[in-house]
């Protein structure tokens, strides 16, 4: 049985969450992999966003994306496997926190050792409410 975690990430500030609600942007882009099946393409139909694919095989997009999904696999996956093979919402809620503490809490070296929200408010004051 296969599963497939559906998160983003903001590459310009690092801020990442789960794709709970999903954005209302129309075309994601998504990457090509198998498991991004009929099942993912019915939710964003059923959300009205287009599904559009990232480039074959580009370094640069390809190197964010792995570095971020091996991060998530070893500081949080890897440590809550049996949730997800049981109950989704305690697995749900794991991932969801730990994307929290990645957001708010962790330090990110590219971001002069702050966490994401933090690097991201004082260019955003909108977002201070």
């Amino acid at each position: 049985m296969r599963r497939c975690l559906i998160t983003f990430i903001d590459p310009a500030s690092a801020l990442t969450a789960p794709l709970g609600p999903l954005p209302a942007r129309p075309g994601t882009p998504l990457g090509r992999r198998p498991e991004f099946g009929a099942g993912l393409a019915q939710t964003l139909e059923a959300h009205g966003i287009g599904r559009r694919y990232s480039y074959p095989k580009p370094p640069k997009i390809t190197a964010h994306v792995e570095r971020f999904n091996r991060t998530l696999q070893e500081s949080s996956v890897d440590y809550h496997e049996d949730p997800l093979f049981t109950g989704f919402g305690l697995f749900n809620q794991k991932l969801a926190d730990w994307l929290v503490f990645d957001s708010t809490k962790r330090l990110h070296h590219r971001l002069g050792q702050q966490p994401p929200l933090r690097f991201l408010l004082p260019h955003h004051p909108e977002c201070q409410r």
